[in-house]
């Protein structure tokens, strides 16, 4: 018996074999989510913690800013659907932006632990993953829109949204607390 006859005797669910056919043909929402996560990085290297862990407070906070905002679709729900998440977009990344700054002067002097590579690269990617997660939320319509299997798995459902809202939380308490790392 050899490998290729066990593997294809075994039980592959049907989201499995959907993500590896979806990894040799990618949609444009995986190649969109490949390009998020390199520039995340890309940020994280060039900023530094302090600004990751500004972007992470800011993402909290405008996700909550945005939720609560009840008169934002008297100013963005004359738009057209389509129209309607680049609206909603713009408004989120004004957020983002303008916490951004706010939270960097908190963190600018704060001396994080130590800065390696990985750190970064876990900081950036629960970012970008926060990020794509908060955006697939805020779509104005599931019907307009339809995301591949792993988009949707990874992403775009209310239970994904959930777990990258939590995920970051222990990361940051190691990346900001000195004496966690004790």
């Amino acid at each position: 018996m050899n490998f290729s006859s066990i593997a294809q005797s075994l039980p592959i669910p049907t989201q499995l074999g959907s993500v590896t056919s979806l990894m040799s043909n990618p949609s444009w929402d995986v190649m969109a989510l490949a390009i998020f996560v390199a520039l995340g990085f890309m940020y994280g290297v060039w900023g530094g913690r302090g600004r990751l862990v500004a972007v992470l407070f800011a993402l909290y906070a405008s996700k909550l800013v945005f939720d609560s905002a009840w008169f934002l679709e008297r100013f963005i729900g004359g738009f057209a659907a389509s129209q309607l998440f680049f609206a909603r977009a713009g408004v989120f990344a004004v957020l983002v932006a303008a916490l951004s700054i706010v939270f960097a002067k908190s963190f600018s002097g704060r001396v994080m632990v130590g800065e390696r590579w990985w750190q970064m690269f876990l900081l950036s990617f629960l970012e970008v993953g926060i990020a794509a997660s908060i955006l697939f939320s805020i779509l104005p319509s599931r019907e307009l829109y339809t995301f591949s299997p792993l988009v949707e798995l990874l992403f775009a459902s209310p239970n994904a949204l959930f777990w990258w809202l939590l995920a970051p939380v222990p990361a940051l308490y190691f990346a900001i607390n000195p004496a966690a790392r004790k």
